[in-house]
């Protein structure tokens, strides 16, 4: 019951930033991962290039500072009976270790929400609730959360993609500053940064974190491959090709040797029209002549 007038209130209000996905109705991860790859695509079509950074919290439902997250449940607005029932559930935890048959005092713990409780996420997305207005407070990042996965983009004309690097380590610093006021980590070892670009000319992406630590490029995390032209690496390198198929006709054309995903989907979608084309002597002017000159790309007849 808590849990649900917390999230009518909450949802009612529109307290939570569209930015978050995670544990929120009518939501999901393919949402974000949408709305991730058109961004990526749309700077692609307009001659931007594009920096992503993915960001792993260590542990971050088990790090979440109560005392903090009982501050923001305030500022938001929630009070009384509710506000004094969450710190209730949130503080009294206690917990033992246990080894063999031998079990030591319970002591009582400071950081973490209750595991498996149906409340505890909810919590969580109030607690992170700010980081993304915070992140996007300059004007040309964007910010895509699911629950504690959170990826960072900026796209700029190529020709200043250099600044790049510029834009996205200010957003580190945001992001460091955040994560000290409370109490986070981010975990580097699993943070990763990835570039999209049109441009020819070498760019190496310059991450650092925290002035310290610098931020590999590799390929974004699993759940993130192969959802959009990210640039990763094919499988098959030399058996790339296009084809259609139907119950009526079917042909299949070789793309030749290709590299990444994103070589092979342009191919994919350039390609097949300029056979066609090729194949027709010219674009189709008419409906007919599109049809006809299908046709001839299929049966084989110039």
């Amino acid at each position: 019951m808590i849990t649900s007038r917390l999230d009518w209130f909450l949802d009612s209000n529109n307290l939570l930033t569209s930015s978050q996905a995670g544990f929120r109705k009518c939501q999901s991860t393919n949402q974000q991962v949408v709305f991730l790859g058109q961004s990526i695509k749309d700077a692609l079509d307009q001659r931007h290039s594009a920096l992503t950074l993915f960001v792993d919290f260590e542990a971050a439902f088990d790090k979440v500072w109560r005392l903090k997250c009982i501050q923001k449940l305030q500022t938001l607005g929630v009070c009384n009976n509710m506000l004094m029932w969450i710190r209730n559930l949130i503080s009294q935890r206690f917990s033992a270790g246990r080894f063999g048959n031998a079990i030591s005092s319970f002591k009582q713990s400071e950081t973490g929400l209750p595991q498996g409780t149906v409340i505890s996420p909810i919590l969580f997305n109030i607690f992170i609730n700010d980081l993304s207005d915070l992140l996007t407070s300059d004007g040309l990042t964007n910010t895509a959360l699911f629950a504690d996965d959170l990826a960072i983009w900026c796209s700029i004309p190529k020709r200043d993609q250099s600044k790049l690097n510029t834009i996205l380590n200010l957003t580190l610093e945001r992001l460091h500053l955040w994560c000290i006021e409370n109490n986070m980590t981010v975990n580097l070892k699993k943070t990763t940064c990835q570039f999209f670009t049109l441009n020819r000319q070498p760019f190496s992406p310059q991450l650092v974190y925290n002035a310290l630590e610098t931020i590999n490029t590799r390929f974004p995390p699993e759940e993130w491959l192969h959802i959009y032209t990210d640039g990763s690496l094919l499988d098959f390198a030399q058996g790339a090709g296009i084809g259609v198929f139907s119950h009526l006709f079917s042909f299949y054309l070789h793309a030749g040797s290709l590299k990444t995903h994103f070589d092979a989907s342009r191919v994919a979608r350039d390609k097949p029209w300029s056979t066609l084309c090729k194949k027709s002597h010219g674009i189709p002017s008419s409906p007919r002549a599109t049809a006809v000159a299908k046709f001839r790309l299929l049966t084989g007849h110039a």
